[in-house]
């Protein structure tokens, strides 16, 4: 009964996405484009977000990490629900931001102005996962 958006620019994803959609007969707005590409992020205001394993991609290169600070200021949402990356990462070694997880989380909090984030869990390879709120 939700009006949900997913958001997806991989070609692999995109066909499973669009196959799950049909196959289970699913109403969803599907996006082909980077979410900090889409206008229509932009335009809309959100009740809840999911960023699952994927804003620390943005850390790595400083012209990434300031994509991701302008599409986070400029997002609009009641509630996101964000796994973090875990600190020690590999992939991170060289980045030119890495923070800790609690810090990303109440960095991510402060962009989109919002009040809270609470620890609710973590993945199977540990990576905490806030609502922040």
């Amino acid at each position: 009964g939700f009006d949900c958006i997913a958001i997806e620019n991989s070609p692999a994803y995109l066909f499973c996405l669009r196959g799950l959609k049909k196959s289970l007969q699913k109403k969803f707005t599907i996006i082909d484009k980077s979410f900090l590409e889409s206008k229509e992020i932009h335009e809309t205001s959100f009740d809840i977000v999911l960023a699952l394993n994927l804003f620390h991609h943005f850390l790595r290169r400083e012209d990434d990490f300031n994509k991701l600070n302008m599409f986070l200021e400029n997002l609009r949402c009641n509630e996101m629900y964000f796994e973090s990356h875990n600190f020690d990462d590999p992939q991170l070694k060289n980045a030119y931001i890495n923070m800790r997880e609690d810090e990303f989380a109440d960095y991510v909090r402060i962009k989109l102005r919002l009040s809270n984030y609470e620890t609710i869990g973590s993945a199977s390879d540990g990576r905490p996962l806030y609502k922040i709120s």
